[in-house]
């Protein structure tokens, strides 16, 4: 485990664990694949040449990345529009048709794996365990109900339900709220320094934890994450290594195991 430790905590100062949406899942190679993985389908449903559905899916996946909803239009009838936009007209037809194959793809790719969910468990044996995430209330809550997620955490915030988003300190502020916890007593695990890390240390919480593949390179220009680890996974190995942790102990449980 690389952790760089900038400031220790106790763990049974602990109450509350934050999460962003998706962080640690999925794995860092998974968006690299999935592009691929969506151009093969062009190629082998809809023999699109290899060239031309590189393109395409670089052109729908760019789009949707800049505008993944337009909240004056329903969400599916949205990316069929962004489909028939990246698509030549030779193939415009098929945008339904593509669309659908593609948000097959997009949640098996999103999927938490089994590790991940494990973790989760063992956490919220000890804490209580909230999720935050920027985006629009359609979009995000597709993506939290597609995956199953919601048995799996104690707090949920998606920004477009409410005024503000991370790095605001006021989401953290609400999600503390919810939970009848100070962000004192909060730690705060993310994989962007921008929104997350900031946004969690203006709010005061306890301490941040960045997950990133590249932990050198992760917070130059910003101020420091308290610890640093190339996987959420490794979070239960850096919450075993603080004083008066055992995530194990069922017996002091304040809150259900997700199942």
């Amino acid at each position: 485990m690389h952790a760089i430790k900038i400031v220790g905590f106790k763990c049974s100062n602990i109450s509350f664990i934050k999460f962003p949406l998706l962080t640690g899942f999925p794995p860092e190679a998974v968006p690299d694949n999935f592009q691929k993985e969506t151009a093969r389908i062009l190629m082998d449903k809809y023999r699109m040449p290899e060239e031309e559905a590189a393109s395409v899916t670089q052109v729908f996946l760019r789009n949707f990345r800049l505008c993944p909803h337009n909240e004056n239009e329903k969400i599916d009838e949205w990316r069929v529009f962004l489909w028939t936009n990246a698509l030549t007209d030779q193939y415009k037809w098929a945008a339904k048709e593509i669309y659908a194959e593609w948000i097959r793809l997009r949640y098996e790719c999103l999927a938490p794996g089994s590790g991940v969910i494990s973790m989760l468990k063992k956490l919220r044996c000890k804490y209580s365990v909230g999720l935050i995430t920027n985006g629009t209330t359609a979009s995000q809550w597709e993506k939290i109900d597609q995956l199953k997620l919601r048995s799996y955490f104690d707090c949920i915030l998606v920004s477009g339900d409410l005024p503000w988003e991370k790095p605001d300190k006021n989401i953290f502020y609400r999600a503390c709220e919810l939970m009848s916890v100070n962000p004192s007593d909060c730690i705060m695990v993310g994989d962007k320094m921008e929104t997350d890390i900031i946004g969690a240390k203006a709010a005061g919480v306890l301490a941040t934890v960045l997950i990133s593949p590249n932990p050198s390179l992760s917070y130059l220009n910003y101020p420091r994450p308290d610890y640093v680890l190339e996987s959420s996974l490794l979070l239960l190995n850096l919450l075993h290594n603080q004083p008066d942790l055992d995530v194990m102990d069922d017996s002091n449980s304040n809150s259900s195991d997700g199942s």
